[in-house]
């Protein structure tokens, strides 16, 4: 553990057009975050793969990935900002990232793979374009957040724990024979906060906790540091536990997360 963790709340958003989508995946799959099998799918790749995206208002920006994606090793995303949709869609948008490398650092061995980008310096505009090069056959995602980082100064703790959480039951009648109802496998991820501030706890975890709740998801890095090791460590789930802060002493806050991912 090398980095302190951040979490993103995604914001809402409306596709307002894809280059390239098979009937029954649509882009506008990528912002329904409450099901991971609502999933944006190519046909092939050509037409070019973007999604055009208006938050509706101008919003602060400073993370954005794209999770639960089939990418390649040589596939990329590039990311356009701009005050108005024709910013981005006529090539000459207000922020531009260039082509980044979609699975970074460089990483085999698993299913799917989540992009991770942090932007230098926030940005606040309305309109987004993200483009996807690079890919060979059909490309397919789960959900594209965006948003503002959560973060504290500071992350002492030693202890954190991860897992699976299995939602299946089993019961065992008198006569040894099992009773099963299967369910979900779940990533899970148990963590303290213990070093908060109370400008931390007022300004951030506090609305954060009372926005979300047990019911929105939301994304969690718990180690940015850029290593191999964080594909396996970014989340997107749903919180489990109360979500109460506790004083510790004077300006020290501690909070406790559990979370229940989907990705």
């Amino acid at each position: 553990m090398a980095g302190v963790p951040f979490f993103v709340r995604p914001l809402p958003f409306t596709v307002l057009a894809s280059g390239n989508a098979l009937g029954g995946n649509p882009a506008l799959h990528l912002a329904e975050f409450q099901y991971v099998g609502m999933t944006w799918r190519s046909n092939g790749t050509s037409p070019a793969l973007t999604v055009d995206i208006d938050f509706g208002s101008a919003q602060t920006i400073d993370f954005v990935g794209m999770l639960a994606a089939n990418a390649l090793p040589g596939t990329t995303i590039k990311i356009a900002m701009g005050a108005s949709l024709a910013n981005v869609q006529g090539g000459s948008p207000t922020y531009d990232s260039g082509a980044l490398t979609f699975i970074s650092p460089a990483v085999t061995g698993r299913a799917l793979y989540n992009s991770h980008f942090e932007l230098p310096v926030a940005q606040t505009y309305r309109y987004m374009r993200v483009t996807i090069a690079g890919h060979t056959g059909d490309f397919e995602a789960a959900f594209l957040v965006a948003g503002l980082k959560v973060q504290p100064a500071r992350y002492y703790e030693p202890e954190w724990e991860v897992g699976p959480t299995d939602l299946g039951t089993i019961s065992i009648n008198r006569n040894s024979v099992p009773d099963i109802a299967r369910g979900t496998i779940l990533r899970s991820k148990s963590f303290t906060l213990s070093w908060l501030t109370e400008v931390e706890h007022e300004t951030k975890f506090a609305p954060l906790a009372q926005a979300v709740g047990k019911i929105e998801p939301v994304f969690i890095c718990f180690d940015p540091e850029a290593t191999t090791y964080r594909q396996g460590r970014a989340y997107f789930g749903r919180f489990t536990d109360n979500l109460r802060t506790r004083k510790r002493n004077y300006n020290r806050h501690e909070r406790s997360f559990e979370l229940l991912s989907m990705i």
